[in-house]
């Protein structure tokens, strides 16, 4: 591993969204239940399937390349199924979540002082109410 320059990565984040409750504490129940289609992208541009108000907090994808093919994708929240309402999406959220974390601190962990020096997590909390990797929301509960 000679070749591996960077021992510190300062800025090491991951995918998060506040719980249900969360939620209702920046938007309305009409505007929570207008949650992300399966594969929708961040951008949220016109057209796609990510309402305006989610992409007005941040809302940032939970779908990854899986490699079977042209635009055939893998959604890490719609992998625990099709969510019924805001509260059945916060929920496999919060499981896609805990799983990206536990992977990337497991990562590190597994080269831990041959590869890496150390591991620092990036933004733990958000500036403001939002959909966007963070360990704790707004309010200080855990996501």
């Amino acid at each position: 591993h000679a070749n591996l320059t960077i021992s510190f990565q300062p800025e090491v984040g991951f995918t998060s969204a506040p719980s249900y409750r969360g939620l209702l504490r920046f938007m309305s129940a009409t505007e929570a239940e207008q949650i992300p289609e399966r594969g929708a992208d961040s951008a949220c541009r016109a057209g796609s399937a990510t309402s305006p108000v989610w992409a007005f907090h941040n809302y940032l994808s939970w779908s990854t390349a899986n490699g079977s093919g042209p635009g055939q994708i893998y959604d890490h929240v719609y992998a625990y199924g099709q969510p019924a309402n805001a509260s059945e999406w916060a929920a496999a959220a919060a499981l896609a979540s805990f799983a990206q974390f536990q992977a990337l601190v497991e990562g590190y962990q597994a080269h831990l002082f041959s590869w890496y020096a150390s591991m620092s997590i990036w933004k733990t909390q958000t500036p403001w109410p939002s959909l966007r990797g963070f360990l704790y929301d707004w309010w200080l509960e855990p996501t």
